[in-house]
């Protein structure tokens, strides 16, 4: 099971919807994930039918925030729990048993306003009890080797971003590929959390910063602990 997500800070642009095309040819992902489109439904829902997905969600533009989009293919069963301008999140899977949660984040750039994004995290994290991967930009970086030149990211801002992971058992995935995402912009991030539910392996070789993010997920079953897997499977 392959996913792309990618902040492409607008689509007005003729060659960044070349570009996202060319992404997704290339790696043929089951479901694309959306920010900052800054673009009109209507758009959106020929974007979908272009990129040959099969379903859509989408989040209209509030402001300058927000204008998030899900698209999705017939193979795989996704359905859509909750959304706001910062949020899409989701249950993957038709049956009990191999049922898991992909939230796409999009956090607060202003940093009066960061506490409502580690406050939404939260709250989603007691709300279902699944499996979960949880993706997107968020705004922020966790430790101040993530960010190169200019002004040092203040470390209580990092630390509250760590400390919200930490409540909610949610993991760095790691990547493989460059460490640095962009020049002066924004960084997003990958991660994971097991609560009552069960996993017996998940692992990402496909995942990348470049400027996209994609992951394999081979298998999700109930057989082995999760602080089983957390020790054998989650590296970075």
């Amino acid at each position: 099971m392959s996913w792309l997500c990618w902040n492409v800070r607008g689509l007005g642009n003729r060659r960044t919807v070349r570009k996202l095309g060319s992404l997704v040819r290339a790696q043929d992902p089951n479901a694309l994930f959306l920010a900052e489109t800054w673009s009109g439904e209507d758009f959106l829902k020929r974007l979908c039918r272009e990129l040959l997905f099969d379903h859509f969600w989408i989040v209209p533009q509030v402001n300058r925030t927000g204008c998030l989009a899900l698209f999705w293919k017939n193979s795989v069963h996704i359905e859509v729990i909750s959304s706001s301008p910062n949020h899409i999140d989701t249950i993957v899977g038709s049956k009990p048993e191999t049922k898991w949660r992909f939230t796409s984040i999009y956090g607060f750039a202003e940093a009066a306003r960061k506490h409502e994004t580690w406050s939404m995290i939260r709250s989603l994290h007691h709300s279902i009890s699944l499996p979960w991967l949880c993706t997107g930009d968020f705004n922020e970086i966790l430790w101040s080797h993530e960010k190169l030149g200019l002004a040092s990211r203040p470390e209580g801002g990092m630390k509250l971003f760590r400390d919200v992971l930490d409540e909610c058992g949610l993991k760095d995935f790691g990547y493989a590929g460059e460490k640095f995402t962009w020049k002066g912009k924004r960084q997003g991030v990958w991660f994971l959390r097991g609560s009552t539910g069960q996993l017996q392996t998940i692992s990402g070789p496909s995942l990348t910063r470049a400027p996209r993010y994609s992951i394999s997920i081979p298998s999700l079953r109930t057989t082995n602990q999760l602080s089983s897997i957390r020790k054998a499977s989650f590296q970075g």
